[in-house]
């Protein structure tokens, strides 16, 4: 039984602190403004539980790996899906598998499901092995013209081309550019309609609603000519899956929701991959050190190859780079629920239809499970790396006064709070192609590294852009060279 379980069973009830807010928008502004260092600074001078009003909203910040179990996982059918900011993405990603909930969900992913089963990922690597060996060309002849690259969008393309031709059975090789920059303009688009206060109805011609219209309608021809393009479309492949359970392969049967539910695939099949190696790249441009060791690895394990499928279990130190990258940049930054009855947290009342912030981009800097919590330190994530656990008391500036460890479990790179790290959400709804997400990265950044370095662009700031996912805002441009 956690600290949570506890203060329900008890009865007990308090108002979680807040900071100050402007009336009439309360904390609207500030979290709009930078969510980023606004979570932190709640954290830090408020605790684990933290009351935000948004306008006419309760909204409460949780910061504890406590939390993480009791919303996302035990009490997860009492906090839905059912937010304002989910709607506001619907005129373009309708009710695909990230916006929808309940029984259409639980199709929907039992639909997906078996294209992300193990033996299907181990099946891809030879298509992942394929399209990185087109990626050292590029980045050969590149080097060789002395080119800035933007990273963001050279790892939005290469994983763009892996999900088309893993999921979808096409190699989107000729519309991986074109395709990339209408999703950037999509995302975008979207962020602008969650992040407004009020947002205009989709019937207004106004210039974002627009936009948003004429992305939706390119995405549907984007799914149309990736089934005329793709080959096999039996049930091994996602997209054979989906046009078997809509009747969709003819265009007559291709209704909204299959439109739906292929667009989100598409968009959330390469985005979270490409993220993280987009900040594991800048990261690593940044220390020359980590580069060599990581290097030392590769060429041990490559040789002057690109890595392959089987070459996982020996990249054991490319794995920590890509697990510390996705600490300090997890893909899903921020996740949101609504609270469909009264609830306690820590003994603070949480009413019913409130907003829930759950942040594994504050979760992943919390200072009592993450020691200096900013550096980058992919040796955290080593096997053998003792992780003292801490207790609950320490974690909370209002928490019990005794340690409480039962949420503490041997992880498997260590004993540490195991809800303390989700960089791909938790629960039943944690991200379902998380191992194939993982399984690409590795390979991509070891095949990468093995031959090039990546270099800093003098006067280049790395902001972020807090959308669905965590991007790099504006580009992330960097040089490459040939490794000597």
């Amino acid at each position: 039984m956690t600290s949570a379980d506890l203060a329900i069973e008890s009865g007990s009830s308090r108002q979680a602190p807040s900071p100050p807010g402007r009336f009439p928008l309360g904390n609207f502004n500030d979290l709009r403004r930078d969510p980023f260092s606004f979570l932190l600074h709640c954290r830090a001078a408020y605790g684990d539980v933290v009351r935000l009003k948004l306008f006419t909203t309760n909204a409460f910040v949780l910061s504890h790996p406590d939390h993480v179990q009791h919303v996302l996982q035990k009490k997860q059918p009492v906090y839905d899906k059912n937010l304002e900011p989910l709607k506001r993405l619907r005129p373009v990603l309708g009710n695909g598998m990230v916006t929808a909930d309940g029984a259409s969900w639980q199709h929907q992913r039992e639909v997906a499901r078996p294209a992300f089963h193990g033996r299907e990922v181990q099946a891809f690597g030879p298509v992942i092995t394929d399209v990185i060996t087109g990626l050292l060309e590029r980045w050969r002849r590149a080097a060789s013209e002395q080119r800035v690259l933007d990273m963001h969008q050279e790892m939005m393309q290469v994983t763009l081309r892996v999900a088309g031709r893993a999921l979808f059975g096409v190699d989107l090789k000729d519309e991986a550019e074109a395709s990339s920059d209408l999703l950037n303009v999509t995302m975008a688009a979207g962020l602008k309609r969650m992040n407004r206060l009020v947002a205009a109805p989709m019937f207004l011609p106004t210039p974002n609603n627009r936009v948003l219209k004429a992305a939706r309608r390119s995405l549907e021809r984007l799914i149309d000519r990736i089934i005329d393009q793709a080959d096999g479309l039996d049930r091994g492949l996602l997209l054979g899956r989906l046009l078997e359970d809509h009747g969709a392969r003819e265009p007559a049967g291709r209704s909204r929701q299959f439109y739906d539910e292929a667009i989100t695939i598409l968009l959330a099949g390469h985005e979270t991959t490409a993220n993280a190696l987009s900040f594991s790249l800048h990261l690593l441009g940044r220390h020359s050190a980590i580069v060599e060791k990581l290097r030392a690895e590769t060429r041990t394990v490559l040789g002057d190859r690109p890595a392959e499928i089987g070459d996982l279990p020996a990249l054991a130190y490319t794995r920590q780079v890509l697990d510390e990258a996705m600490r300090l940049y997890p893909p899903a930054w921020i996740i949101d629920r609504n609270a469909t009855e009264d609830d306690e947290i820590d003994g603070y009342a949480i009413p019913k239809r409130s907003l829930i912030l759950v942040s594994p981009y504050v979760i992943h800097r919390h200072p009592v499970f993450w020691p200096d919590s900013e550096r980058f330190d992919p040796s955290r994530f080593a096997k053998d790396r003792p992780h003292a656990p801490a207790c609950r008391g320490e974690a909370s500036k209002v928490g019990p006064a005794m340690p409480d460890l039962r949420s503490f479990a041997p992880a498997d790179r260590g004993i540490r709070p195991r809800h303390a790290y989700f960089p791909f959400g938790h629960g039943p709804r944690v991200c379902i192609g998380a191992s194939f997400a993982q399984t690409e990265a590795v390979m991509v950044l070891a095949s990468l590294i093995n031959k090039f370095d990546v270099e800093q662009i003098e006067g280049h700031v790395l902001k972020l852009d807090p959308n669905v996912t965590l991007r790099p805002k504006n580009g992330l441009p960097m040089g490459v060279r040939v490794a000597g």
